[in-house]
């Protein structure tokens, strides 16, 4: 939980959500002054219970009706009008004796949304952590001038996940202040103010795509290859021979290659393969005596001739692709008859499990949020911003951790503190410490969600799956399930898929 110097638990209750009056026809004498002061009445009085601080006597509720309306007919009779002028003066307004009422003065009128008319506005993806968090402070500094350190907490949240839609930007607000305006009323305000990737989705985010090539980066010092289970080993072996038997110069695709764990193992099979691995991730090739072409190329647009390979492997590769393209794309490039081998990911698995729990384990933790408000600490960070992290530490370090987040959750926490020590004595050692965190954390975030989007398409049924990949136009021969241990006492983890393109009619295989 999050803890404020000035104020409560950010979610000790729930916030009440508020129906925004309309007050455009203030402007054009629709609307008359005397019915917005009812409507407010209406509206106030119903707060009551979750805001005591509002006076149930009818001459102090209207003394504080009649200042509200009058806030909200200056604003309209302004030349310049809009949503954004009317909601920083609103936020500015402080009635004596209010409280934490004073809050939802914000929430209570609406007017028509005009896009453009935000004095400026930032890209939430591209704008430098420094300057996005001048500007949040900037936009809202009014609204939290009593309660710093929540305000830093937004620009955190904000500054550590960078949302792709006005939607995710506010879900990530309101886990840290759940009395920001419910999502209505915010976008009325706040649509023209910040710009993102895709200006018009206000809608669930799509899972973005993980950079890839960090994966090489991170696990690249292992080096080339790697140890498959043995069902893998074992599947990938037998189709390897079987190529070989019937064509030991076959020429032979990997997509998805990665550490090109199958393509060395092809070389082992046979020197004469000629061997392409492809992958979207900027990965360089192995050295010149494996003689294995590599390029970075994407699996929904493959640069090769129709009917370019014999044969073609994907181990836990293809289906991090769309497969809708690149199926038909993998298809074109085989032969008439040609084979493929593919290790597939299951929905139910223990590697998407795994995945699940470590996104509810970020999501529950704040964890991003606190390394945001580090780096925001050593960038010249207030006292205020200190001591709400000192405070959180203090909090998360009191949470239970699941064990295989045990590890890492101790890295960090032991991490934090030491930037902080280091923050005179080797600045950019403190940086890079925090952006490390940020960077792994981030990643595996964006991994796991695609990684959970991408695997829920694919059946966990034998007969579906022969079915699902019948629709693509392949002969399946063989589907079998892939497990981790080699006495299968744990659930598969994937598919190990044999299948080969049919040879038209009237030609031979």
């Amino acid at each position: 939980m999050i803890q404020d110097a000035n104020d409560a638990p950010a979610r000790s209750r729930q916030a009440p959500r508020v129906r925004p009056i309309d007050i455009s026809g203030l402007r054009v004498g629709t609307l008359t002054l005397q019915e917005t002061k009812r409507r407010l009445r209406q509206t106030l009085f119903a707060l009551r219970e979750s805001y005591p601080q509002i006076p149930a006597d009818a001459k102090k509720l209207d003394t504080i009706v009649d200042r509200l309306a009058n806030v909200a007919l200056d604003a309209v009779s302004a030349t310049d009008v809009s949503m954004a002028i009317l909601f920083r003066r609103l936020q500015g307004l402080r009635i004596n004796g209010m409280g934490q009422a004073n809050r939802l003065w914000p929430q209570l009128f609406s007017l028509p949304l005009e896009r453009g008319q935000a004095e400026n506005s930032v890209s939430v993806a591209t704008t430098s952590r420094a300057d996005l968090s001048k500007f949040l402070r900037v936009l809202w500094s009014t609204h939290f001038a009593g309660t710093r350190g929540r305000l830093e907490w937004i620009i955190a949240a904000i500054a550590a996940w960078r949302p792709r839609s006005l939607r995710e930007l506010h879900r990530r607000i309101e886990r840290v202040e759940a009395s920001f305006p419910d999502f209505d009323a915010f976008e009325k305000v706040y649509a023209p103010v910040f710009v993102f990737e895709t200006p018009a989705a206000t809608g669930p985010s799509e899972p973005a795509s993980p950079d890839w090539t960090l994966l090489w980066q991170y696990e690249g010092a292992s080096g080339y290859g790697g140890d498959y289970p043995a069902d893998v080993k074992d599947f990938l072996g037998t189709f390897l021979c079987r190529v070989r038997d019937l064509d030991p110069r076959a020429r032979i695709l990997d997509i998805g290659t990665g550490s090109y764990a199958a393509i060395l193992l092809a070389r082992e099979v046979s020197t004469e393969f000629e061997l392409i691995g492809i992958d979207i991730a900027d990965i360089p090739a192995p050295p010149e005596v494996a003689r294995i072409q590599s390029f970075k190329m994407s699996a929904e647009s493959l640069g090769f001739p129709n009917e370019a390979f014999t044969a073609v492997m994907s181990v836990n590769g293809i289906e991090y692709a769309d497969v809708d393209r690149a199926f038909p794309e993998m298809r074109r490039v085989m032969q008439p008859g040609a084979r493929a081998a593919l290790v597939l990911h299951r929905p139910d698995s223990l590697i998407v499990a795994r995945a699940r729990k470590f996104i509810e384990f970020l999501d529950s933790t704040l964890l991003m949020e606190t390394l945001a408000l580090s780096w925001l600490y050593l960038d010249g960070g207030s006292e205020a911003i200190e001591r709400e992290l000192v405070g959180q530490l203090l909090e998360l370090k009191k949470r239970k951790v699941d064990k295989q987040f045990v590890r890492y959750f101790s890295r960090v926490m032991q991490g934090i503190p030491e930037a902080m020590q280091k923050l005179h004595s080797a600045p950019a050692d403190a940086y890079a410490l925090i952006q490390r965190f940020e960077t792994d954390l981030r990643w595996t975030y964006e991994r796991d969600r695609f990684l959970i989007s991408h695997m829920s398409r694919i059946p966990t049924d034998r007969q579906d799956m022969l079915k699902w990949l019948g629709t693509y136009g392949f002969a399946v021969d063989a589907v079998q399930e892939v497990f981790l241990d080699s006495d299968h006492s744990v659930p598969p983890v994937g598919w190990a898929v044999q299948l080969r393109k049919p040879v038209a009619t009237g030609r031979s295989q």
